[in-house]
């Protein structure tokens, strides 16, 4: 039985199998490109010694033998690019090394077949032909140590310490599979032979090993560090919406086409780049859980999208976490579906308001009209007959008391008319900061006419730092609130609203004495819909516009009430952009 065949055999054979297992699972990532080149350069050096073995003379063996130098030659770079790849920031100054190390092994591979300083006289043995190394062949060994190892323990010491349980879980495998070209190519293919001793060569045996060894911890977990697996990309492009699967660093390991789609560029451009590059979310704990989170993707040419992201933790077939997988949602319709809803929200409360605002500013109006009546009948009776000079002066008097007057009716009624609107008005949407006090008055003096006269509001309000938010989405909030609390309240009773600091948010709360809300609707508030209103006084959808409009800031609102013992509403909003 010939062993030194067996073993070449052998070592094609895996190298061949396991280049292809490494390329078929995903070949378009790059650290899958060269750890497939690197296996299947190995699997050639064992083609090309089962050629030098079974060659019929000494010349086709050393052509079989110098045939082999690719396969062994690029060991090293191959090694460093492989070990680059895999780096989300991979350093700039080994980077510019590696075009050297790749000329480096241009230039051994031309001196391997055109001098006799890589191999010696081949010579026949029992087994087969054996080329005995030349005097560079150490040279090379060195330089391709320099190479590997530093390569090796960087990229070993980078899966240990990585945050995915998955990788760790495969360094020790990986660092077995190092080993075995590391001891083996030095020891049976350089030091022996040149020690005379006709030994079997086990280095491209060696490198296939490492090969398998990478193949199979990558079927078995379903992705390696340095093999990544297909089933992600499989995954992830079979879903409508745009999917990565993230790295607990934050890198994205893969996109799906559909998430391509979404920000204008090719998704194997995103795959290395950070969430963060594209991905705007409103959390401090961007790499977490999350549940259908608003977030804005920053698109191409600048466009921003609103999107919602859920994520989850994704593990590999041995069960270990392994990354994030993140799913991004478009809402752009969504969000033009609100803005309309929120528009009409805003419409139906003034139209709530109407006859409260006729009855304000018919008042006004009124003794307006009623003055200028009477400085009608003034200047008639100035120009009838003339007036002493005490009765010119007390009819002038008089006139100008009846033209200030009318002056602050006006006013009045364009004060009214002005806050209405301004409310109105559907604004930007942009985010600002908002002078929590004066957004609350402004407020108040659209809803005053519709609170009605024997309802006392009493204003207890504290120092606070200014919100974050978009004013008129929160005057659509609180005037909601308000209309809700004078209709709980039947127009009489007390209405307090109060402003606090509460860490980095600031709080609102609006008390009435009201009628209260029963227990066994409390829970459904926030239905749209829903509504403890009479038919035909209510849309229900009130409280549940004020409560997606303080999500979307951030903020939290919260309900607190019983029968007969009032409403407690509290709403918190950031006082920081997100």
């Amino acid at each position: 039985m010939n062993l030194f065949l067996i073993i070449a055999l052998a070592a094609a054979l895996i190298g061949t199998a396991s280049a292809a297992a490494i390329l078929t699972q995903d070949w378009r990532q790059p650290v899958n490109r060269f750890a497939g080149l690197l296996i299947a350069g190995v699997a050639w050096w064992g083609v090309c010694d089962v050629w030098r073995l079974l060659a019929p003379d000494p010349e086709w063996a050393l052509l079989a033998a110098k045939a082999s130098a690719p396969g062994w030659v690029l060991i090293g770079p191959l090694a460093m690019s492989l070990v680059l790849s895999a780096q989300r920031r991979p350093s700039r100054r080994v980077t510019r090394l590696v075009p050297w190390a790749y000329g480096l092994a241009g230039l051994f591979t031309l001196v391997t077949f055109f001098t006799p300083w890589m191999f010696g006289e081949p010579r026949l043995i029992g087994s087969g032909w054996i080329v005995p190394p030349g005097p560079l062949v150490v040279v090379l060994l060195v330089v391709s140590l320099i190479e590997v190892v530093p390569a090796a323990i960087f990229g070993l010491s980078t899966i240990r310490v990585s945050r995915s349980a998955s990788d760790r879980a495969q360094a020790r495998w990986i660092a077995t599979g190092v080993l075995f070209p590391l001891v083996l190519i030095p020891a049976t293919n350089v030091l022996l032979p040149l020690l005379g001793r006709p030994t079997v060569r086990l280095g491209s045996l060696g490198f296939a090993l490492f090969g398998a060894m990478l193949a199979w911890v990558s079927l078995r977990h379903g992705t390696s560090p340095i093999a990544r697996g297909g089933f992600a990309r499989q995954m992830v492009n079979a879903h409508p919406d745009g999917v990565a699967v993230v790295a607990f660093s934050g890198e994205i390991y893969s996109a799906s086409d559909g998430l391509g789609r979404l920000l204008g560029e090719p998704a194997i451009g995103l795959e290395g780049r950070l969430l963060s590059d594209v991905l705007d979310v409103p959390v401090r704990e961007a790499l977490t859980e999350l549940r259908h989170t608003e977030a804005v993707l920053r698109a191409d040419g600048g466009r921003r999208i609103p999107v919602a992201v859920s994520s989850q933790i994704l593990p590999d077939r041995r069960g270990l976490d392994f990354a994030l997988l993140v799913v991004i949602r478009d809402l752009r319709e969504v969000a033009a579906l609100r803005s309309q809803l929120v528009t009409s929200g805003r419409l139906a409360a003034i139209g709530q308001l109407a006859a409260g605002i006729a009855h304000e500013i018919n008042n006004p109006m009124a003794f307006v009209r009623t003055n200028l009546t009477l400085l009608g009948e003034h200047w008639e009776s100035l120009q009838k007959a003339p007036s002493g000079e005490d009765e010119r002066r007390r009819i002038f008097a008089e006139g100008e008391e009846l033209l200030d007057e009318s002056l602050e009716g006006v006013a009045r009624a364009c004060a009214i008319v002005r806050d209405i609107n301004n409310f109105s008005h559907a604004g930007s949407g942009r985010r600002e900061h908002v002078d929590v006090h004066s957004l609350l008055e402004n407020v108040l003096r659209v809803a005053t006419p519709h609170l009605g006269h024997p309802v006392r509001v009493e204003r207890e309000f504290e120092p606070v730092p200014t919100a974050w938010g978009a004013s008129q989405e929160l005057k659509q909030v609180f005037l909601n609130l308000l209309l809700n609390a004078a209709q709980a309240m039947n127009s009489r009773g007390v209405l307090r609203i109060s402003t606090h600091p509460d860490g980095d948010q600031v709080l609102v709360r609006v008390c009435d004495d009201g009628c209260g809300i029963p227990e066994d609707s409390l829970e459904k508030v926030f239905d749209p819909f829903f509504t403890t209103k009479p038919v035909g006084e209510g849309t229900g959808m009130g409280l549940f516009i004020s409560y997606q409009i303080v999500r979307n800031h951030g903020g939290e609102l919260t309900v607190d009430s019983a029968p007969d013992a009032g409403t407690t509403v509290s709403v918190r909003l950031p006082t920081l952009p997100a």
